[in-house]
C-alpha cells in the first residue's frame, strides 16, 4: 500500500527504462 512498478507491457506508459512508478 504505497508505490507499485508495472512494466509497459501491462500498462502501456513509458517514463525510465519502459517501466513507470504508480501510487496507490
Amino acid at each position: 500500500v504505497g508505490t507499485r512498478v508495472v512494466r509497459i507491457e501491462d500498462q502501456q506508459l513509458i517514463t525510465q527504462g519502459g517501466t513507470y512508478v504508480e501510487d496507490l
